[in-house]
């Protein structure tokens, strides 16, 4: 039989005052930090580099180990290319039996009738044809789309439709890249994603495996930039050896620049591969190339499993309050050392955490949030300052204000 006063004794033993509202302090900091730039024009940028920070990316740009790369998909440029120099491309590609061909291009008004028909022609050739189509006009009550803009039937009626937008970069947002949404709700019918198409016609298998997990996004485990794929370029130059590498393999065709060895920024997207992940240069990846990542990573089963976060902010909370106690009682007796001991045992956490989370994601692709852990470990010695130079001394005056009212009554 437990004792009397136990859930009470227990509260003041593990629950005190001076931790419980040290570790407050730093969360309300942690919050104001999130939400109060909004407010002001000057501190914006400060705001969307806090939005769009994530510890991952740095796994994903310089800590995970060297990624293989995808032999059973194949990049084709399209470049600047006429509707008749695509067609011509299709028109090669297919000659070289792919199993299907992905074409992210938008034919949404007719144009040269000679062109349109010679592309029409190309597209009637090829047995699995995705086309990408998009979404818009977003209804945020319903959770669903109301509008699509598919090519034009002169094209359409050969190919499968898939919907190419990606989830942060709508409505001219710069956002880093770091999910996408396998299917969507347009007017009441779900509609698949312009990979999820690909994979679709490819292995029918893997689509299934994807939905079964009911995921509405999806973390997307970049394997790599062009460099783990194989590329063609925009003229389809006579360099390559030999078609048949292309046999029985997905065709991504899209934008990649004039030719790949000319980058720009069209299409192009911040992903974790950035090589700054804070304060990032230019975008790093065109749109063709995050759905090549996407089809791979469900092709060979290598989700990312996101812990939940609630379980992160739990373990930030709980994590933030035993350093909490135990820099109150370094401080009771060490006073001298308390600074450099401090910044010893915080920088010493931070790296382990660290360590830890680029081993649970490289080796077991599991992905930990240590965004708000680290800002609390960062917080904890200002949290103890603030509390001791201003919470403690605000009651101290209070309480003397109440002790002069109650002499003078």
């Amino acid at each position: 039989m437990l004792a009397h006063g136990f859930p009470r004794n227990l509260i003041r033993k593990y629950f005190r005052f001076k931790p419980v509202t040290i570790t407050t302090i730093s969360f309300l900091i942690i919050t104001g930090l999130y939400y109060f730039p909004f407010s002001f024009a000057p501190l914006n940028p400060i705001s969307e580099a806090l939005v769009d920070f994530d510890f991952n990316d740095i796994i994903f740009s310089r800590l995970r180990p060297e990624q293989n790369a995808d032999t059973n998909i194949v990049l084709v440029n399209i470049g600047n290319l006429s509707r008749r120099e695509i067609a011509d491309e299709i028109t090669w590609i297919n000659n070289a039996q792919p199993a299907v061909i992905g074409l992210d291009a938008l034919f949404s008004v007719p144009k040269d009738s000679s062109d349109d028909s010679h592309l029409m022609q190309a597209m009637s050739q090829v047995k699995n044809l995705v086309l990408v189509h998009k979404v818009s006009q977003y209804d945020s009550l319903k959770d669903e789309y109301t509008r699509e803009e598919t090519s034009i039937p002169l094209f359409n009626r050969f190919a499968a439709n898939g919907f190419a937008n990606l989830p942060d970069n709508e409505n001219g947002a710069f956002r880093t890249i770091r999910k996408y949404r396998p299917s969507v709700m347009v007017n009441g019918t779900s509609v698949p994603s312009f990979t999820s198409r690909v994979i679709a016609r490819y292995d029918p298998a893997a689509l299934h495996a994807l939905q079964q997990r009911r995921n509405d996004l999806e973390i997307i485990n970049f394997r790599g930039n062009m460099d783990k794929f194989f590329v063609i370029d925009a003229s389809l130059p006579g360099t390559i050896p030999s078609p048949a590498f292309i046999k029985g393999k997905i065709v991504l065709m899209g934008f990649m620049g004039r030719d790949i060895s000319s980058p720009e920024l069209e299409d192009k997207f911040y992903t974790p591969l950035n090589p700054r992940p804070a304060g990032k240069t230019y975008p790093d990846m065109y749109g063709i190339v995050v759905h090549a990542n996407i089809v791979s990573m469900v092709l060979n089963n290598a989700y990312i499993r996101e812990i939940r976060p609630l379980f992160s902010l739990l373990f930030a909370v709980i994590i933030s309050y035993i350093n909490v106690i135990i820099l109150i009682w370094l401080k009771s007796k060490i006073p001298i050392w308390f600074s450099l001991v401090t910044k010893l045992f915080l920088f010493i956490q931070t790296i382990l955490y660290l360590w830890i989370s680029v081993l649970l994601f490289s080796f077991f692709n599991i992905k930990v949030s240590l965004t708000i852990v680290l800002a609390a470990i960062a917080l904890s010695t200002t949290s103890i300052d603030l509390f001791e130079v201003y919470f403690v001394k605000s009651i101290e005056f209070v309480k003397k204000k109440k002790r002069i009212r109650h002499e003078n009554l």
